[in-house]
């Protein structure tokens, strides 16, 4: 689980202008439930709270629809 990559679309698509982004989304309550029981190392404090995961996973879908926008393929 890597919850942050995708803050970096826009760096990819920069460094790799043919890099493929797949955004392959489960459903939204199992995804913030799964984030929430997982104990991350560090980094991932949105996580700890169900507000937060709720409000970032927001954020994701905002940013990944940006992407969709902008972004050729």
């Amino acid at each position: 689980k890597m919850p942050n990559n995708f803050r970096h679309v826009g760096l990819i698509k920069l460094m790799l202008p043919n890099a493929k982004i797949i955004d392959a989304r489960r459903n939204p309550m199992d995804c913030c439930w799964s984030g929430f029981k997982q104990l991350f190392a560090e980094g991932q404090e949105f996580t700890y709270d169900l507000s937060d995961i709720g409000r970032y996973y927001q954020d994701y879908v905002n940013l990944m629809n940006h992407w969709d926008d902008v972004l050729p393929g």
